[in-house]
């Protein structure tokens, strides 16, 4: 099949802009299918491996010209994730992730999966920070977080670069990132789409062939390009949960802050060990709707006035509240005694009778 190249450079109004250099300089990522060179690779590395993990969470991209863009999550959880700028100094980078030492995590974390104790912490368990050496919590983590890289990145390039959209002015088919590239007016967007383009294109050059071994898989290591997406991530997921649990359960800051916990009852032991290893973190997920109808609007809201509180991060009250996402008029009733240092009897879900 003859390759199809895109002349993005077409698209109306691109500025010389960082992202838009990096395109220039990896033309096989707009061909099909996408090829980078070695170059390419170095200038990518550059440019994503110091970079947070979370960073390009989201993208927006055109589903229709000229129509309100369409906003991918394939990574659903970093909607619900608590961490905040008090966190960044221990969130990983992508360095920490592609370290090249993904065979040995992997066989660490086969070692945990087939140790009862340590597997039994994928329940609802406490925090057994006496256990992380054992299990290999810094192995789990980064093999969690490989695996979700991965799985989002063949996602995004698949529906990115496939073939599927029609330029209504040219009548030529596009892919969707040609596409929403052409069709998106705003420079932050655009920027904001290049850059995610480029990253998941990046990140399946090096996850080409998964060299890890999924949770119950006795076979050789796993080569990706014999299985469809689909079959890849039904194989996989379990095993990302599996780990991440696992990790959060041994302590490590990392797991907890990427671990939501919403499939745990209201008396989680893992949740009352939480409030006492992390409390900042702890108490930005009970104002979370992960609570929502165990705690009361005004219990929620108090979890997070001592959030702020302990995490002392100079952000005033109210801005520090928009991240909990409470509509304005959850919060106007309860204005006046919202001040820093309040004193107020918090309630737990722990604690709450049925």
């Amino acid at each position: 099949m003859k390759k199809i190249i895109f002349l993005v450079g077409m698209c109306i109004g691109l500025q010389n802009t960082a992202a838009e250099d990096l395109l220039t300089a990896c033309p096989g990522a707009l061909e099909q299918p996408i090829e980078l060179s070695k170059s390419c690779m170095a200038r990518l590395d550059d440019h994503f491996l110091q970079q947070p993990v979370w960073k390009v969470a989201q993208i927006k991209y055109q589903v229709f010209e000229r129509q309100r863009s369409h906003l991918s999550e394939l990574n659903h959880r970093v909607a619900y994730l608590m961490y905040s700028q008090s966190d960044l100094h221990v969130a990983p980078v992508w360095s920490d992730v592609l370290d090249g030492q993904i065979h040995t995590s992997n066989q660490a974390v086969m070692q945990s999966f087939n140790d009862a104790e340590c597997n039994g912490l994928a329940a609802d368990a406490a925090i057994r920070a006496d256990l992380a050496y054992r299990c290999n919590g810094d192995a789990l983590i980064k093999y969690a977080l490989y695996i979700d890289a991965c799985i989002t990145a063949f996602d995004r390039v698949d529906i990115l670069s496939n073939l599927s959209m029609v330029n209504i002015e040219t009548g030529m088919v596009e892919s969707m990132f040609a596409h929403s590239l052409g069709s998106t007016e705003s420079t932050v967007d655009r920027i904001q789409l290049i850059d995610s383009y480029l990253h998941s294109a990046w990140l399946t050059e090096r996850c080409e062939l998964m060299p890890i071994t999924p949770m119950g898989h006795h076979g050789a290591e796993l080569d990706s390009s014999r299985m469809t997406r689909f079959e890849l991530i039904d194989l996989l997921r379990d095993s990302h949960d599996r780990a991440l649990k696992m990790a959060a359960k041994t302590g490590n800051a990392w797991a907890q802050l990427m671990y939501f916990p919403i499939d745990l009852p209201r008396d989680s032991a893992y949740m009352q060990s939480l409030h006492e290893h992390n409390p900042v973190l702890a108490h930005r997920l009970l104002a979370t709707k992960l609570t929502y109808g165990i705690q009361s609007l005004q219990d929620r809201i108090h979890h997070a006035v001592k959030a702020h509180e302990l995490e002392g991060d100079g952000t005033s009250l109210f801005t520090y509240l928009d991240q909990f996402k409470f509509y304005s008029w959850d919060i106007e009733p309860f204005k006046p005694t919202l001040v820093k240092g309040m004193v107020v009897e918090l309630k737990y879900p722990w604690s709450v009778r049925e």
